[in-house]
């Protein structure tokens, strides 16, 4: 059997969680799309905010998370490939960008005060977002 179907499959799961919570954080910021003008959304979105941080850990690669076995495999392919060091090199450095931008989203969308101005109630009660939130997480 083949394994990276399967690690692909998850790795899907975690980019359509990722672009759900999204979405679901700009509609209830009335198509707000600047992150440095999002903030402390933990309390507002608990369920968003706690998805996007679980996609977020999952596409970095942290440990027993979907991205963490197949950036492992590639990984470990590479370090044990005859091929050059360029190629280990810039998968670490792409790896290293893709970890460094997803903490980025998590400090600025979920951590902190809100740096926005509320006109209209936030609220998570849309059940077309999050159902297959709940389904995905």
């Amino acid at each position: 059997m083949n394994l990276t179907l399967p690690l692909a499959a998850l790795i899907l799961a975690a980019t359509a969680i990722l672009f759900l919570c999204s979405g679901s954080v700009i509609h209830a910021l009335n198509n707000e799309q600047d992150i440095r003008k999002m903030g402390g959304l933990h309390h507002l979105l608990p369920l968003t905010s706690s998805c996007l941080t679980i996609g977020s850990l999952a596409l970095t690669g942290t440990p027993f998370l979907a991205g963490f076995f197949s950036k492992d495999t590639i990984i470990e392919a590479l370090n044990t490939s005859t091929l050059n060091a360029w190629a280990l090199t810039l998968t670490l450095i792409a790896t290293s960008f893709t970890a460094v931008y997803s903490l980025r989203v998590i400090f600025f969308v979920s951590i902190g005060s809100p740096r926005f101005a509320c006109f209209s109630p936030i609220n998570e009660n849309n059940p077309s977002v999050i159902k297959p939130l709940k389904r995905l997480a």
